[in-house]
């Protein structure tokens, strides 16, 4: 297997500016990269115009960034709170499984918290 590396904004510019005085196989010698590699980028730019990457294909993530600081932020708020709880209070379409991925990925362990009885007077 080879290591893959998307090329970087700064490669992709040189790519550009190599284009007017050279041919692919010599931008690939004078930057160290396949000359296929350089061959598919400007073939890409010359048909789309522009050096963005196309979005990758595959299922979406079930939650945003916006809901994930939104989960982090009210279970830091109150640890007690059963996980269940806090995905209905906040309206998530996702499963506990992917609620508690996303806390274990931000750093939150889950863990039974201790019992403590009430104060009363």
């Amino acid at each position: 297997m080879s290591h893959r590396t998307e090329l970087s904004p700064l490669e992709k510019g040189k790519i550009l500016a190599y284009m007017e005085n050279f041919n692919p196989a010599q931008i690939a010698r004078k930057m160290g990269r396949d000359p296929t590699t350089i061959r598919r980028f400007i073939e890409k730019y010359k048909k789309t115009g522009t050096t963005e990457n196309l979005p990758r294909s595959g299922r979406p993530p079930a939650l945003n960034d916006i809901e994930k600081n939104a989960l982090v932020n009210e279970v830091m708020s109150d640890r007690r709170e059963p996980l269940h709880e806090v995905i209905n209070k906040l309206g998530l379409s996702c499963s506990q499984t992917t609620a508690r991925q996303t806390l274990h990925d931000a750093g939150i362990r889950s863990h039974a918290s201790a019992e403590k009885p009430f104060i009363s007077k």
